[in-house]
């Protein structure tokens, strides 16, 4: 049984924890529990309660109509939300749903809607990754379950593994290396901008997650790509992060080398020699835009 603190529904549902306050205070929902120290916390029902309220109210119902709606009312009501309009609104509600109650046809019919409107790239980066980035708050504190990570990240997978799929092949131009090091395992950003780059027309070798120096050093006698890109968010190496980036740098002298993750921004990484700092998924794509209009 899953216990929620009040930061993690904030986490989840995306309204503010504030507001979590006010309702309960005022409407009595969603009710949190106390332990035998006094502690408050929340269960399942609770945190879907505040998932479906949060949903209606996003689409124009107030929270003092929710409150005194029954839940298969709730259900209907939900139900009856099928505009791609509020579709495309509701893209992380959606997700969250899909994830808690293992159903991807939820999420399957959100993403579609919302990449009909506004198109495959903004629908990951204006709500894949910020759900991505409120699950891996929950994920980091042991508030989500293996399975509906998995669950839900394979779901995103497919969409990206079929967007990457529907892109013609290159045999020419600049060649683009991606590749996760070792102990990294969450490869959706590195599959968004494999997309991103074929989407553009050039050409890229992925090598996938967990990559040794050693395979680098294989793969850099076989091909010299023009550029390498990775990103490091959970790594850990023996030696510095700094050492690793320095590493990375003299094995492809050649190459130019795109940086982004969290180590690259905690250990404060910054350009320099003939490797150049991310902040920000985002950031790439100006830069792949820029590389364009110089073919």
């Amino acid at each position: 049984m899953t216990k929620y603190s009040i930061s993690d529904l904030e986490s989840i549902s995306g309204v503010k924890a504030h507001t979590i306050r006010a309702w309960e205070k005022r409407y009595g929902k969603p009710a949190a529990r106390r332990s035998s120290s006094n502690v408050r916390y929340y269960l399942e029902e609770e945190l879907q309660w505040l998932l479906d309220a949060a949903a209606l109210v996003r689409n124009g119902y107030k929270i003092s109509q929710v409150v005194l709606l029954p839940p298969d009312e709730i259900v209907k009501i939900k139900g009856s939300i099928s505009s791609e309009e509020s579709i495309q609104v509701n893209v992380e509600d959606f997700c969250r749903e899909s994830m808690l109650t293992l159903r991807p046809d939820v999420f399957h019919k959100a993403f579609d809607a919302s990449v009909s409107e506004i198109g495959f790239t903004e629908t990951i980066l204006r709500h894949i990754i910020p759900f991505l980035k409120r699950l891996g708050v929950l994920w980091m504190t042991g508030k989500l379950s293996p399975f509906q990570q998995k669950f839900i990240a394979g779901l995103i997978k497919r969409k990206l593994f079929a967007a990457i799929d529907s892109v013609p092949s290159r045999t020419e131009g600049p060649v683009f290396l991606l590749f996760l090091p070792e102990k990294e395992s969450h490869e959706l950003y590195l599959l968004l901008l494999y997309y991103e780059l074929a989407s553009r027309g050039f050409q890229v070798v992925n090598l996938g997650r967990n990559i040794s120096m050693e395979d680098l050093l294989e793969t850099s006698m076989i091909i010299r790509p023009d550029y390498v890109v990775t990103i490091i968010n959970e790594a850990q190496f023996e030696d510095p992060v700094r050492d690793y980036v320095i590493q990375l740098s003299s094995c492809f002298m050649s190459s130019t080398i795109l940086l982004n993750g969290v180590q690259i921004t905690k250990h404060k990484i910054t350009s320099d020699y003939n490797y150049q700092v991310f902040n920000q998924i985002s950031d790439f794509l100006p830069y792949f835009d820029r590389l364009v209009e110089r073919e």
